[in-house]
């Protein structure tokens, strides 16, 4: 007996759902530093202050400050989310490949990776504090997967004007002692 193709459709409420703060999963390669850039004035973005661009996979993360870590290692960052994942492949990032966000070439040559690694990524205008713990992505993504209404409502149409991009600060350690949540 064969089965009939089902198409799997995120539910928008999921893809909208804004990654956890402080997550674990794959850093993927985005590509070179100019596909970052591009998208990055495409959306009225200025990457000059940042150490990288990346591509987040929900619509909520887009213009936020991101850092990312390897296991071992020091954080890298700031980077900035200028581009996001298609609704239509979230399920196969998120879910299947346990993707957090994808890296430009400057990220991967500074972490060390070729096409991808595990590791973490945080979401603030500085790195997370040690006792942060790191969470999955997916474990955030259990209910209404599946869209019954097929809606094909773009991000552009919740998100547009989208929101002005953070702008990273001067000195983290600043903050630090201020006991503050970054």
């Amino acid at each position: 007996m064969e089965i009939p193709f089902l198409p799997f459709v995120v539910a928008i409420n999921v893809w909208m759902t804004a990654m956890p703060k402080h997550a674990e999963g794959l850093i993927g390669l985005y590509g070179p530093a100019y596909v970052a850039e591009a998208n990055a004035i495409y959306r009225g973005y200025d990457l000059d202050p940042y150490a990288c661009g990346l591509a987040v996979m929900s619509p909520s993360d887009i213009g936020k400050i991101v850092w990312l870590r390897v296991p071992e290692g020091e954080w890298f960052g700031p980077c900035l989310a200028v581009d996001i994942s298609a609704r239509k492949d979230f399920k196969a990032n998120v879910v299947d490949q346990h993707k957090v966000v994808e890296a430009d070439q400057r990220a991967a040559d500074a972490l060390g990776f070729k096409w991808g690694v595990w590791g973490e990524s945080y979401v603030g205008l500085c790195p997370p504090f040690p006792t942060s713990q790191a969470r999955e992505y997916e474990v955030w993504l259990e209910p209404d997967l599946i869209d019954p209404t097929g809606d094909k409502i773009s991000y552009l149409d919740r998100y547009y004007p989208l929101r002005p991009q953070q702008m990273p600060i001067n000195d983290c350690a600043e903050y630090a002692w201020l006991g503050i949540q970054r």
